[in-house]
Protein backbone atom coordinates (compact mmCIF):
# COMPACT_ATOMS: atom_id res chain seq x y z
CA UNK A 1 0.00 0.00 0.00
CA UNK A 2 1.45 3.08 -1.00
CA UNK A 3 1.48 6.13 1.93
CA UNK A 4 -0.75 8.50 -0.02
CA UNK A 5 -3.55 5.58 0.27
CA UNK A 6 -5.87 5.35 2.67
CA UNK A 7 -8.14 2.61 3.69
CA UNK A 8 -10.99 0.85 5.68
CA UNK A 9 -12.12 -2.39 6.76
CA UNK A 10 -14.50 -4.56 6.10
CA UNK A 11 -16.27 -6.40 8.73
CA UNK A 12 -19.15 -9.09 8.55
CA UNK A 13 -21.06 -9.26 11.63
CA UNK A 14 -22.11 -13.09 13.02
CA UNK A 15 -25.38 -13.02 15.02
CA UNK A 16 -24.75 -16.08 16.48
CA UNK A 17 -21.82 -15.11 18.33
CA UNK A 18 -21.97 -11.68 18.10
CA UNK A 19 -18.22 -11.54 16.60
CA UNK A 20 -17.10 -9.10 13.87
CA UNK A 21 -14.99 -10.37 11.58
CA UNK A 22 -12.58 -8.26 9.16
CA UNK A 23 -13.07 -9.97 5.80
CA UNK A 24 -11.81 -7.14 3.33
CA UNK A 25 -10.45 -3.83 2.86
CA UNK A 26 -11.76 -0.87 0.79
CA UNK A 27 -8.89 1.36 -0.58
CA UNK A 28 -8.42 4.80 -1.57
CA UNK A 29 -5.81 5.95 -3.58
CA UNK A 30 -4.86 8.94 -5.49
CA UNK A 31 -4.07 7.63 -8.75
CA UNK A 32 -7.03 6.12 -11.43
CA UNK A 33 -8.33 3.58 -10.52
CA UNK A 34 -9.36 5.12 -7.69
CA UNK A 35 -11.10 2.99 -5.49
CA UNK A 36 -10.18 -0.49 -4.85
CA UNK A 37 -11.83 -3.37 -3.01
CA UNK A 38 -10.07 -6.92 -2.30
CA UNK A 39 -11.05 -9.62 0.82
CA UNK A 40 -8.83 -10.22 3.16
CA UNK A 41 -7.31 -13.54 4.91
CA UNK A 42 -9.86 -13.02 7.87
CA UNK A 43 -12.52 -13.60 5.29
CA UNK A 44 -11.17 -17.80 5.06
CA UNK A 45 -12.18 -17.81 8.95
CA UNK A 46 -15.31 -15.90 8.28
CA UNK A 47 -16.34 -18.60 5.38
CA UNK A 48 -16.08 -21.45 7.75
CA UNK A 49 -18.45 -18.97 10.38
CA UNK A 50 -21.09 -18.82 7.46
CA UNK A 51 -19.89 -15.36 5.76
CA UNK A 52 -20.63 -15.30 2.16
CA UNK A 53 -18.84 -13.26 -0.39
CA UNK A 54 -20.51 -9.67 -0.81
CA UNK A 55 -23.11 -10.39 -3.95
CA UNK A 56 -21.11 -7.34 -5.89
CA UNK A 57 -17.81 -8.68 -4.85
CA UNK A 58 -18.47 -12.80 -5.50
CA UNK A 59 -15.16 -13.89 -6.28
CA UNK A 60 -12.57 -13.51 -2.60
CA UNK A 61 -9.25 -14.49 -5.23
CA UNK A 62 -10.34 -11.48 -7.16
CA UNK A 63 -9.08 -7.63 -6.39
CA UNK A 64 -11.55 -5.07 -7.74
CA UNK A 65 -11.12 -1.66 -9.42
CA UNK A 66 -12.93 1.17 -9.97
CA UNK A 67 -12.72 5.19 -10.14
CA UNK A 68 -16.14 5.30 -8.63
CA UNK A 69 -16.75 4.26 -5.27
CA UNK A 70 -17.98 0.90 -5.47
CA UNK A 71 -22.36 0.67 -5.00
CA UNK A 72 -22.29 -1.56 -1.95
CA UNK A 73 -20.61 1.76 0.10
CA UNK A 74 -21.68 4.52 -2.10
CA UNK A 75 -25.47 2.97 -1.12
CA UNK A 76 -24.35 3.35 2.70
CA UNK A 77 -23.77 6.91 1.99
CA UNK A 78 -26.94 7.48 0.84
CA UNK A 79 -28.74 5.51 3.41
CA UNK A 80 -26.74 7.44 6.12
CA UNK A 81 -27.79 10.91 4.60
CA UNK A 82 -31.41 9.67 4.77
CA UNK A 83 -31.34 8.23 8.43
CA UNK A 84 -33.12 9.30 11.02
CA UNK A 85 -30.47 11.10 13.46
CA UNK A 86 -32.17 9.11 16.66
CA UNK A 87 -32.09 6.00 14.60
CA UNK A 88 -28.28 6.01 13.23
CA UNK A 89 -26.45 9.06 15.26
CA UNK A 90 -23.03 9.83 14.01
CA UNK A 91 -20.61 8.79 16.88
CA UNK A 92 -18.11 12.04 15.70
CA UNK A 93 -21.24 14.27 14.60
CA UNK A 94 -19.82 13.83 11.05
CA UNK A 95 -22.76 15.13 8.28
CA UNK A 96 -23.02 12.39 5.51
CA UNK A 97 -22.88 15.25 3.31
CA UNK A 98 -19.11 15.16 3.90
CA UNK A 99 -17.44 14.99 0.53
CA UNK A 100 -14.83 12.45 1.60
CA UNK A 101 -16.67 9.67 1.75
CA UNK A 102 -13.99 7.34 3.36
CA UNK A 103 -14.54 9.61 6.45
CA UNK A 104 -18.35 9.31 6.07
CA UNK A 105 -18.11 5.61 5.67
CA UNK A 106 -15.45 5.14 8.99
CA UNK A 107 -17.39 7.84 11.56
CA UNK A 108 -20.84 7.38 10.33
CA UNK A 109 -23.55 5.98 12.35
CA UNK A 110 -22.16 2.25 11.72
CA UNK A 111 -24.36 -0.64 11.48
CA UNK A 112 -27.76 -0.79 11.86
CA UNK A 113 -29.87 -3.95 13.56
CA UNK A 114 -30.37 -5.51 10.55
CA UNK A 115 -27.15 -5.61 8.46
CA UNK A 116 -23.75 -7.32 8.92
CA UNK A 117 -21.95 -4.88 7.26
CA UNK A 118 -19.31 -2.39 9.69
CA UNK A 119 -16.50 -0.48 8.31
CA UNK A 120 -13.74 0.75 10.60
CA UNK A 121 -10.39 2.57 9.91
CA UNK A 122 -6.71 2.98 10.70
CA UNK A 123 -6.69 4.53 14.70
CA UNK A 124 -5.49 8.39 14.42
CA UNK A 125 -2.13 9.36 15.74
CA UNK A 126 -1.61 12.31 18.19
CA UNK A 127 0.58 14.69 16.23
CA UNK A 128 1.99 15.86 19.66
CA UNK A 129 2.26 12.87 21.71
CA UNK A 130 2.53 10.20 19.00
CA UNK A 131 -0.46 8.13 20.55
CA UNK A 132 -2.31 5.80 18.02
CA UNK A 133 -6.45 6.68 18.58
CA UNK A 134 -8.55 3.75 18.25
CA UNK A 135 -12.29 4.97 18.32
CA UNK A 136 -15.11 2.22 18.81
CA UNK A 137 -18.75 1.52 19.93
CA UNK A 138 -18.55 -0.83 23.05
CA UNK A 139 -20.30 -4.35 21.97
CA UNK A 140 -22.01 -6.23 24.17
CA UNK A 141 -24.30 -3.81 26.46
CA UNK A 142 -26.93 -6.44 26.91
CA UNK A 143 -24.90 -9.14 27.40
CA UNK A 144 -23.60 -8.08 31.28
CA UNK A 145 -25.72 -7.15 33.83
CA UNK A 146 -27.44 -3.90 34.21
CA UNK A 147 -24.99 -2.87 31.28
CA UNK A 148 -27.83 -0.13 29.92
CA UNK A 149 -27.98 1.47 33.44
CA UNK A 150 -24.17 1.55 34.00
CA UNK A 151 -23.95 3.56 30.16
CA UNK A 152 -26.25 5.86 30.75
CA UNK A 153 -24.53 6.94 34.14
CA UNK A 154 -21.35 7.56 32.38
CA UNK A 155 -20.10 10.72 30.96
CA UNK A 156 -17.54 11.94 28.17
CA UNK A 157 -13.87 11.77 29.55
CA UNK A 158 -14.86 9.22 32.14
CA UNK A 159 -12.33 6.16 32.62
CA UNK A 160 -13.11 2.54 31.76
CA UNK A 161 -10.61 -0.37 33.01
CA UNK A 162 -9.99 -3.12 30.65
CA UNK A 163 -9.98 -6.65 31.79
CA UNK A 164 -9.01 -9.73 30.25
CA UNK A 165 -11.86 -12.50 30.31
CA UNK A 166 -9.34 -15.63 29.52
CA UNK A 167 -12.21 -18.22 30.55
CA UNK A 168 -14.41 -16.22 27.95
CA UNK A 169 -15.51 -20.01 26.11
CA UNK A 170 -15.94 -18.08 23.03
CA UNK A 171 -13.71 -15.68 21.94
CA UNK A 172 -10.16 -16.04 23.14
CA UNK A 173 -9.12 -11.96 23.37
CA UNK A 174 -11.98 -11.17 25.32
CA UNK A 175 -11.99 -7.82 26.93
CA UNK A 176 -14.65 -6.54 29.28
CA UNK A 177 -14.98 -3.14 29.99
CA UNK A 178 -16.00 -1.43 33.10
CA UNK A 179 -16.02 1.81 35.32
CA UNK A 180 -13.11 2.38 37.64
CA UNK A 181 -15.99 3.23 40.76
CA UNK A 182 -18.15 1.30 41.55
CA UNK A 183 -16.75 -1.92 39.43
CA UNK A 184 -19.56 -2.01 37.30
CA UNK A 185 -19.09 -3.99 33.85
CA UNK A 186 -20.29 -1.86 30.67
CA UNK A 187 -19.61 -3.96 28.01
CA UNK A 188 -16.70 -5.53 25.89
CA UNK A 189 -13.83 -3.80 23.35
CA UNK A 190 -15.11 -5.49 19.51
CA UNK A 191 -13.87 -8.62 18.67
CA UNK A 192 -11.21 -7.46 16.07
CA UNK A 193 -9.88 -4.57 18.99
CA UNK A 194 -9.16 -7.55 21.50
CA UNK A 195 -6.74 -8.78 19.17
CA UNK A 196 -5.17 -5.91 18.55
CA UNK A 197 -4.95 -4.99 22.02
CA UNK A 198 -3.00 -8.00 22.76
CA UNK A 199 -0.63 -7.35 20.30
CA UNK A 200 -0.44 -3.39 21.84
CA UNK A 201 0.05 -4.99 25.36
CA UNK A 202 2.60 -7.21 24.09
CA UNK A 203 4.90 -4.67 22.42
CA UNK A 204 4.41 -2.66 25.83
CA UNK A 205 1.93 0.13 25.10
CA UNK A 206 -0.05 2.01 28.01
CA UNK A 207 -3.38 1.46 27.05
CA UNK A 208 -6.02 3.47 28.40
CA UNK A 209 -10.24 3.55 27.51
CA UNK A 210 -12.40 6.46 28.07
CA UNK A 211 -15.88 7.29 27.19
CA UNK A 212 -16.23 10.00 24.48
CA UNK A 213 -19.76 9.99 24.06
CA UNK A 214 -23.16 8.35 24.94
CA UNK A 215 -26.45 7.99 22.71
CA UNK A 216 -28.89 7.58 25.30
CA UNK A 217 -32.27 6.38 24.63
CA UNK A 218 -33.84 5.87 22.09
CA UNK A 219 -30.83 5.35 20.15
CA UNK A 220 -30.56 1.83 19.36
CA UNK A 221 -27.98 -0.16 21.44
CA UNK A 222 -25.17 -0.68 19.03
CA UNK A 223 -24.33 2.89 18.58
CA UNK A 224 -24.95 3.70 22.00
CA UNK A 225 -21.92 4.03 23.82
CA UNK A 226 -18.33 5.37 21.53
CA UNK A 227 -15.26 5.15 23.33
CA UNK A 228 -11.79 5.80 22.88
CA UNK A 229 -8.27 3.47 23.25
CA UNK A 230 -5.04 5.41 23.56
CA UNK A 231 -2.02 3.42 23.00
CA UNK A 232 0.80 5.14 24.19
CA UNK A 233 4.75 4.63 24.58
CA UNK A 234 5.44 2.68 21.50
CA UNK A 235 7.87 4.36 19.39
CA UNK A 236 6.73 2.10 16.07
CA UNK A 237 4.10 -0.08 16.06
CA UNK A 238 1.93 -1.02 13.08
CA UNK A 239 -1.92 -1.23 13.32
CA UNK A 240 -4.28 -4.31 11.83
CA UNK A 241 -0.58 -6.25 11.03
CA UNK A 242 -1.99 -9.50 12.67
CA UNK A 243 -2.01 -12.55 9.59
CA UNK A 244 -5.95 -12.30 8.99
CA UNK A 245 -5.47 -8.49 7.57
CA UNK A 246 -3.26 -9.36 4.91
CA UNK A 247 -4.59 -9.52 1.24
CA UNK A 248 -5.53 -12.69 -0.56
CA UNK A 249 -4.55 -10.92 -3.41
CA UNK A 250 -1.46 -10.06 -3.54
CA UNK A 251 -1.68 -7.71 -6.08
CA UNK A 252 -3.70 -5.43 -3.71
CA UNK A 253 -0.48 -4.02 -1.99
CA UNK A 254 1.20 -3.18 -5.81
Amino acid sequence: MTATARLLYVSWYNPENSFIYPVARLMERQVSPRFRFAYIKGAEAALARGFTPFSDFPDIQALYEDDALFPLFANRLVLSARSDPSEAASPLDLSPSSPDPLLVLAHGPGRRATEKLELFGLPERNPESGDLLYRFLVRGIRHVAHGEEAVTGLAPGQRLLCLLDFQNPIDPFAVVLRTVNPHQMVGFLPHYLGEEAARLRDAGAALTVRVERVNPSPAPRHPRLLCVLTAGGLSAFTPFASPRYLPINPAADA
